[in-house]
């Protein structure tokens, strides 16, 4: 196959990915994302945000956060990857990449651009002022997990810095000699 029609295959591939995707069907969704990439149709951000997309959905958090990563380079202004991205850092209990995910998000959120755009009508009909403020209320909750999560970590090795074998240090008992 020569490389114009490796390019036209590629393009087909993702189209019905992109198909595939707006049924919900994951998993076949995810199977042309990776032909399209195969193909060397990638130098577009949404085959990754997609398939990153499909790799959330299907519960491989760790991959989609590389194809959320490759979407971001190519696409840095787009605030709703950024999104995606920190919930597939949840998941992977990284709170904290979460938090900055979202600030990113936010920051994005509040600049005019053709993401901001169409996603600012879509929170609209969907009960929220605009993209920023849904980020923001995500946030509260992302700081919320935050928080208790460090509490409890804080308090469990608070009650294991103060436990001691037999009312002392292990080491600290003279060794026996023969």
């Amino acid at each position: 196959m020569n490389s114009e029609d490796r390019k036209a295959a590629g393009v087909e591939a993702f189209r019905k990915g992109e198909d595939f995707l707006s049924k919900k069907r994951m998993q076949e969704a995810l199977e042309c994302f990776d032909e399209a990439i195969d193909c060397g149709y990638v130098d577009n951000a949404d085959v990754y945000a997609m398939r990153g997309s499909c790799l959330q959905s299907l519960g491989y958090d760790l991959d989609a956060i590389d194809d959320f990563d490759r979407a971001i380079v190519l696409q840095p202004e787009n605030s709703l990857t950024f999104y995606q991205r920190s919930l597939s850092k949840t998941a992977a209990g990284d709170l904290r990449g979460c938090v900055s995910d979202l600030q990113e998000a936010i920051r994005l959120a509040d600049v005019d651009n053709k993401y901001t755009r169409g996603l600012d009508v879509h929170a609209r009909e969907t009960g929220y002022k605009d993209s920023a403020h849904y980020y923001r209320l995500q946030m509260d909750s992302a700081k919320i997990r935050l928080d208790g999560f460090e509490g409890s970590m804080r308090e469990y090795f608070e009650k294991r810095a103060n436990r001691r074998r037999r009312g002392r240090l292990f080491f600290a008992q003279p060794l026996e000699t023969a």
